[in-house]
């Protein structure tokens, strides 16, 4: 069987989860990814994140699929080695902070010079530009300061953080949408391009779904009693699986579904 992204190559400089969840995504698709690694290796293959076997199961998750190869940008020779892999590659991403390419020699003024086809991709927390650009770009940070956790918890308690990295694999998913963009677009125009996706943009563009509530009163709840903003509410039911709870949701009118109507006998 083939797969839809055969043939195309990309070069991964990125660590942990939103600088290598997109690259996940493309591999799976197809696509031939070379993580490209510092000596010193991904900061997600420490193994005390996710232990599995003496090694992380963090890196062994999000980097299947994947040739791997140490190349220290910080060189000379290394950089020329990049930029070899470079001529011969159609994307490259990263998830480093702003300015850290422009110091490597490696954005992509420079490599559009060996390859006027590649399309360079940055993911990043907040944008290359603004007063929070330099702002740590954590998980944790980003899912605060976009909104998520004031509405989710229960009312008069803390704000909770999501139970997954949305803010990382936000990141991921989007970076991989934009590669998938720019990729279509280059059959049509023969030329590469820069694409910048910030994890904060991403992450209210998740909230696209609170969008009614503020249209309809100029201000949203912060974790509203009702858990959610649809006119009917799914709640646990009473009923206990031998697996796990299960929710059921009526429509809207009223009327439930036959299997849930069947359920009830």
């Amino acid at each position: 069987m083939s797969y839809p992204l055969e043939g195309v190559r990309i070069l991964e400089l990125g660590q942990i989860i939103a600088g290598t969840y997109g690259c996940q995504v493309l591999s799976d698709l197809g696509a031939e990814v070379i993580k490209i690694e510092t000596p010193e290796g991904d900061l997600g293959r420490i193994p005390s994140v996710a232990p599995y076997k003496g090694l992380s199961g963090l890196f062994l998750t999000f980097n299947r699929n994947k040739q791997s190869v140490v190349i220290n940008l910080k060189s000379d020779e290394g950089r020329k080695l990049f930029y070899d892999l470079v001529k011969i590659s159609d994307v490259v991403l990263d998830n480093f902070r702003p300015g850290a390419l422009e110091r490597l020699q490696i954005g992509y003024d420079t490599l559009s010079k060996f390859n006027p086809r590649i399309i360079q991709c940055s993911v990043t927390g907040f944008g290359s530009a603004g007063e929070y650009k330099d702002y740590p770009a954590l998980d944790l940070n980003i899912q605060a300061i976009s909104g998520h956790m004031a509405i989710t918890g229960e009312p008069g308690r803390p704000p909770v953080r999501v139970g997954v990295p949305l803010a990382d694999i936000s990141g991921g998913i989007y970076s991989s949408k934009g590669i998938l963009a720019a990729l279509f677009d280059r059959e049509r125009t023969g030329k590469g391009r820069r694409i910048e996706i910030s994890m904060f943009d991403t992450m209210l563009h998740l909230l696209t779904y609170m969008a009614p509530c503020g249209c309809r009163t100029a201000r949203c709840r912060s974790r509203p009693a009702r858990r959610t903003i649809i006119p009917c509410p799914g709640r646990p039911s009473r009923r206990r699986t031998a697996i796990s709870w299960w929710r059921l949701a009526k429509k809207a009118s009223g009327r439930s579904c036959a299997w849930c109507s069947s359920i009830r006998n």
